[in-house]
């Protein structure tokens, strides 16, 4: 038992301390906010010590529009030393670089910056991408063809990520010979008058589903037909044996966050019977912390997970499958599955049944085609099921239809499960 006097001289004390954290945050931050350069950083500071300081102090959690407001403020800090960082080292590049950026809309004064994965900072094409302020950041703009370069080096020390998908037109395919780019020729891509890659969805479709993801799920370096949910539409029309159309929303950077934005936007208008949402390790931080460390910012990752699991409720009790992407190293290194995607899988809030990891059908897979070119001598030096020629790690269009295979596979069993319940009711 606790005397009343001594709890509230203990609650006294409480506040007294926390109201001195404060005032010596506060002194801190207004002396780094007198530079320029740190006036961000002070703000973050600010909000973040003030929020510890009053969940010390009185048990009392952020809000959604106070963590929103934080985000904002580091987002826009990434995009500010981006941008004035790019400036300086585009001046300082060589001529036909400079001619390749200008050319393929990629320059200071056109290119797209903008956050995604949730705290970095991508550099990218406006002739490709368009900005969007609705929660994505950025989108693909519709009705564009564009092609991917490789081998080709970015200005210096600038803190964002270039991402080479530039439109395909005569002027940027005359200025890449004059530097060391190379195309993938095998890359072009496609959107449709929706802003998403593959051909226009087919609204009369017996069976429809709505593909949200990242670049795992765009499909980088392959063509249309081998990005993962463009091959879901056979695998899906094969076993179900009704007409299939699959609205592949995937777009390079984005996280759970773009995710639930994205349902938004194109639910109603496409009107799915299933959702499904590919994602990988850097959806929620870093692929090496989350993979082998097992660390990442799950208490934000949790909340946009639930977002769209609620929106799928409300809209028809629409069924969404949460299916991770595979990284190329746990297919023959060690695999870590508790930290990914084990971590992620604890944070969602339905049945199992509704969580894919198809690990091991890769695993399996990637034996298989190993053996057989190992039996004529020409053992890969890296995963058939990922574009390792290219030093890259997403999925080959072999990976795409092993992805398509097993989600194929699961939906059409989730699906005939739900109607049989749905008959005895």
């Amino acid at each position: 038992m606790t005397f009343r006097f001594i709890a509230r001289r203990i609650e006294r004390e409480r506040r007294f301390k926390a109201t001195i954290v404060l005032s010596t945050l506060f002194l801190i931050v207004i002396a780094v906010a007198a530079v320029p350069a740190g006036r961000h950083a002070a703000r973050v500071a600010w909000t973040r010590a003030f929020w510890e300081a009053r969940r010390w102090a009185f048990g009392l959690a952020p809000d959604r529009s106070e963590i929103d407001r934080l985000w904002k403020i580091k987002r826009e800090r990434g995009v500010d030393l981006a941008r004035g960082e790019f400036r300086r080292r585009y001046a300082e590049s060589s001529p036909s670089l400079q001619n390749l950026l200008k050319t393929s809309a990629m320059d200071p004064d056109s290119a797209i910056v903008r956050w995604g994965n949730f705290d970095q900072t991508f550099v990218l094409s406006s002739l490709v991408f368009e900005n969007d302020d609705t929660g994505r950041s950025y989108r693909l703009r519709p009705s564009t063809r564009s092609i991917w370069l490789r081998q080709i080096v970015p200005p210096e020390k600038i803190p964002g990520l270039f991402l080479f998908q530039v439109p395909d037109t005569p002027d940027v395919r005359a200025a890449i010979p004059h530097t060391q780019a190379i195309v993938v020729d095998e890359s072009v891509e496609n959107t449709n008058s929706w802003g998403c890659r593959g051909g226009e969805p087919d609204l009369k479709a017996s069976f429809r589903v709505l593909v949200l993801g990242d670049s795992f799920m765009q499909g980088l370096l392959v063509g249309d037909a081998d990005a993962p949910p463009n091959v879901l539409i056979h695998s899906l029309e094969d076993r179900m044996k009704r007409s299939v159309s699959v609205l592949n929303t995937g777009c390079l950077g984005y996280s759970f966050e773009q995710y639930y934005y994205t349902l938004k936007y194109y639910f109603d208008r496409f009107d799915p019977d299933f959702v499904v949402v590919g994602f990988f390790a850097n959806d929620c931080g870093g692929v090496y912390d989350l993979i082998e460390r097992g660390l990442g910012d799950f208490a934000e990752t949790s909340y946009w997970i639930s977002e769209i699991e609620q929106y799928c409720r409300t809209r028809r009790d629409t069924p969404c499958l949460f299916v991770a992407s595979p990284a190329e190293e746990q297919l023959g290194a060690r695999r870590r599955q508790g930290n990914y995607p084990g971590r992620i899988a604890d944070l969602l809030g339905q049945s199992g049944m509704y969580f894919l990891d198809p690990t091991d059908a890769f695993i399996n897979e990637n034996l298989r085609v190993t053996a057989e070119l190992a039996s004529r001598d020409e053992r890969p030096t890296t995963s058939p099921l990922f574009n390792g020629k290219y030093g890259d790690g997403h999925f080959s269009p072999l990976g795409s239809r092993v992805w398509a295979r097993v989600v194929a596979e699961r939906i059409d069993r989730l699906w005939n499960a739900r109607s049989h319940t749905r008959r005895q009711r």
